[in-house]
């Protein structure tokens, strides 16, 4: 139920009634408020491919959903003023293909306008001629049997001819940025008893994730005293690293999408914390340094306060362990 506070204008659809609908600058306004609250719902992330003659096609969306299993049906919708519109409207038939975790930087590749989206990706052929793309967690050959107008989105339902999965952790988004799944922290799972009348031990990574829960609860409210989100915080650390970034470098050092990279950035710039100039990229100011620097130093208080009752020996196990694990994966990566 919507509120107001007392004495307020009411607000209809997040406008003020003595406001005009027909000012452009409170209509793109309530568009990008309404764009953030709908990213609330998370979703999974998947790329629709499609071919019409010798043209390929590929789109990142998260607005697949499942619609029946008897016949089996699902549905996607598509911007009209896509690039790949045409070739999507033009198409029978298309993949849908479900991302895995470590596909973000494929999420962005094909998120983006322009460029040869699968240069250098080894496709499948699938049903109808779609290109499948290799190694995703989930692939739906699809015939589109409907399309319905929505507003700006075209509405596609499509039978499913042919499917296949893996059973691999998922890549998420919801607020603009990319997440993985995990289990509730709250559901811990025991591991078998070490010995013989030994109490079960709980399963290392669910520890780690409930760890890294908390904590990032924890100093949300230090993120907040610094007037930042959590988009806002990484597109700064970013920035830093690579002075100059793009709003494509920014994304995938920020994990967040092509889309939110690019607004966060334009928000930074209106608030004077980065400056933005074309091909120059972004670029930290003195007062986005500073708001780093403030909140570097919030994280450093932060975790002393966590960390208090912990001997420093310990600590530092932990954080050799923690080194060797990630550079341990880093290197199976490659």
């Amino acid at each position: 139920m919507l509120q107001t506070e007392p004495g307020a204008d009411p607000q209809v659809n997040g406008q003020s009634q003595q406001e005009s609908p027909d000012d452009p600058r409170q209509v793109e306004d309530e568009k990008r408020s309404l764009r953030r609250a709908l990213g609330q719902f998370a979703t999974g992330v998947a790329v629709m491919t499609a071919r019409s003659g010798d043209r390929l096609a590929g789109a990142t969306v998260n607005s697949f959903a499942s619609v029946s299993l008897e016949p089996p049906l699902i549905l996607w919708s598509l911007a009209r003023t896509s690039q790949s519109f045409a070739v999507f409207e033009e198409a029978t038939h298309f993949a849908v293909n479900i991302l895995h975790a470590g596909q973000m930087a494929l999420a962005n590749r094909f998120a983006r306008s322009g460029g040869d989206k699968f240069a250098g990706i080894a496709v499948e052929e699938g049903i109808g001629g779609a290109p499948v793309l290799p190694d995703c967690a989930a692939v739906f050959e699809c015939e589109t049997v409907a399309r319905h107008d929505g507003g700006d989105h075209v509405i596609c339902l499509a039978r499913v001819l042919r499917h296949r999965h893996s059973d691999r952790p998922l890549l998420l988004f919801a607020k603009g940025r990319y997440g993985l799944a995990a289990d509730y922290p709250e559901q811990p799972m025991r591991l078998a008893p070490a010995a013989q009348g030994a109490e079960p031990r709980e399963m290392m990574i669910r520890l780690m994730r409930n760890a890294l829960h908390h904590l990032s609860e924890a100093f949300q409210k230090e993120r907040e005293a610094e007037e930042l989100t959590v988009n806002q915080g990484r597109a700064l650390l970013a920035i830093e690293s690579t002075p100059g970034a793009s709003a494509e470098q920014v994304a995938r050092l920020a994990f967040l999408s092509v889309e939110e990279a690019d607004y966060t950035l334009a928000n930074l710039v209106q608030r004077g914390l980065a400056t933005r100039d074309g091909a120059a990229g972004a670029e930290l100011t003195a007062a986005g340094r500073q708001r780093l620097e403030r909140l570097r130093a919030r994280a450093a208080a932060f975790e002393a306060r966590q960390f208090a009752d912990i001997p420093p020996e310990e600590l530092a196990i932990v954080r050799r362990f923690m080194e060797r694990l990630i550079s341990r994966n880093d290197r199976e990566r490659k």
